[in-house]
């Protein structure tokens, strides 16, 4: 918690600070920062009881952020047409509908309707020296999740960093390709696979201007 304090701190709160605050006020600050954090963490308990386990929850929530953050990387690296009006919206798409699909799923799974039970670990039933399955051994009761609830809201957790970046694309190659423009593309940033989709006069043109400097450096010599 002391860590985490001087983060906020220095990245949010110093900016709002006199440059000449002496250091037991920051100190001060530093203190209330730490018993805010330690009281938000305790009544989290009792919000975190109701979203499962801490493994699956975790994957969850960087899921949120993973998605477009991955989306993100791949359109600039696959896609040489990608441009900045298409990353930002495609992005912020990407996040919005990640956190909604993430909160509705958790809020389903707080109220009951969603239920992932684990696996039966009893062996009770089954027969010995024998590959056979034995369906009646599963408990009747195990239900995934109810059929009313949206499919989209039934996906598994481990899915959601690949729906993040499939939003990003099929949202940032649209309004890129509407808005792109004539401009030098470095190569260099682009996947060797995808290399080909650059188009000649880019690449020729930063190679005529990577002999023009290379000239410039020896006739300096």
């Amino acid at each position: 918690m002391n860590s985490l304090s001087g983060l906020i701190y220095e990245d949010f709160v110093s900016h709002f600070m006199p440059k000449d605050i002496d250091d037991k006020k920051v100190s001060n600050i530093l203190k209330v920062i730490v018993v805010t954090i330690g009281v938000v963490a305790t009544c989290l308990i009792f919000v975190i009881q109701h979203l499962g386990g801490l493994f699956a929850l975790g994957i969850t929530l960087s899921g949120i952020t993973a998605g477009p953050l991955l989306g993100l990387f791949t359109l600039g690296m696959v896609f040489p047409f990608a441009n900045s009006k298409g990353a930002l919206i495609g992005s912020a798409t990407s996040l919005v509908l990640t956190s909604f699909i993430v909160i509705k799923n958790q809020i389903y799974k707080a109220s009951g309707i969603i239920h992932y039970p684990p696996k039966p670990l009893s062996v009770d039933g089954c027969i010995s020296n024998s590959t056979n399955f034995i369906v009646d051994t599963i408990p009747k009761t195990i239900q995934t999740s109810s059929e009313d609830v949206f499919v989209l809201f039934r996906i598994t957790h481990y899915y959601n960093t690949f729906i993040g970046v499939m939003i990003l694309l099929l949202v940032a190659l649209p309004i890129s390709w509407f808005t792109r423009k004539d401009e030098e593309v470095d190569v260099n940033l682009i996947t060797p696979p995808m290399r080909w989709a650059v188009p000649k006069r880019h690449a020729q043109r930063k190679d005529a201007i990577s002999m023009e400097e290379l000239a410039q450096l020896n006739g300096k010599k």
